[in-house]
């Protein structure tokens, strides 16, 4: 299925808080509130591509992003933006999942335009997944007016592939960093500032980090390693620890379902004989659902 949804007048504010609940309560008295509150996820794709000089005069590249609301991601908005407009294809979370997982041959069996540029852009721009933002939006309308007024609040960034950015700078704008792949050599540009210490230097600045493989480049099963290389470039056993688990949950909001040994969270628990870091340990125990096998 594809959508279009042309917004010519599109304006963007960034208000105050004392702002935001006077606007709020003006919009309660004279417009039509759609649904009330809804939690946000999208994740923006871009290319190293965009941020040199266009070298040909086809135009810009289409910039492309994929949503899910309501904190189910059955199925998601993949969206196609071109200057000014927007259109747009339903994805399930099976296939979203694929093509995070570096599966994007089924793009091309969907006939679908928004889908077969996606490809397109994928393949030839090195489109890679950048920023994920939650928040939540509360929309009004004025029908008489033809107007939608839109209030997003609690809005989180996580950024990901980054260069080496100023810590202290993340730390207070509280954006948390999921660093990595560090498994690995600096073959592609967004490695090239690649420490082992980079999520040491984070961390003691107060970000909250978190470590990935950048799975299906480094595989998934060595993410105790790479968190054990963390360990190698200066932080403690606990702070790696919490890098692949509490911090990677609380950085995507499943802090509340996930991450710990806290009663009332899902978990699947493996028992080793030493630190979960060490490679050498001997795994005692493995329990999943609830169920030791």
């Amino acid at each position: 299925m594809t959508t279009k949804h042309p917004y010519p007048h599109q304006l963007k504010y960034r208000i105050t808080q004392t702002d935001y609940a006077a606007l709020r309560a003006r919009l309660s008295e004279a417009a039509l509130e759609e649904g009330g509150a809804r939690s946000v996820h999208t994740l923006l794709f871009d290319s190293y591509r965009s941020r040199t000089p266009a070298l040909t005069d086809g135009g810009p590249d289409p910039r492309f992003s994929i949503h899910y609301f309501d904190d189910d991601p059955t199925y998601l908005l993949l969206e196609r933006h071109v200057d000014l407009h927007s259109d747009g294809a339903m994805v399930t979370e099976a296939e979203c999942r694929a093509l995070l997982a570096g599966e994007t041959d089924w793009l091309l069996d969907q006939h679908n335009p928004v889908l077969l540029d996606f490809h397109s852009s994928l393949t030839e721009r090195m489109l890679l997944p950048r920023v994920l933002l939650s928040y939540q939006r509360e929309l009004y309308s004025l029908g008489d007016l033809d107007l939608w007024v839109a209030l997003d609040t609690d809005i989180r960034t996580t950024l990901q592939h980054m260069d080496f950015l100023d810590p202290d700078l993340l730390a207070r704008e509280k954006i948390p960093v999921i660093t990595g792949p560090a498994l690995g050599d600096r073959s592609k540009p967004e490695l090239a500032n690649m420490t082992l210490e980079n999520p040491l230097i984070l961390s003691r600045a107060g970000v909250d980090v978190a470590i990935c493989t950048d799975h299906p480049e480094v595989p998934i099963q060595y993410l105790p390693l790479c968190a054990a290389l963390a360990v190698k470039g200066g932080m403690d056993e606990e702070s790696a620890l919490a890098a692949i688990t509490i911090n990677a949950a609380r950085i995507v909001g499943l802090d509340g379902l996930l991450g710990s040994l806290t009663p009332g969270k899902e978990a699947d628990i493996v028992v080793t004989g030493r630190h979960p870091l060490e490679l050498l340990g001997s795994v005692r125990a493995v329990l999943i659902g609830g169920q030791r096998i």
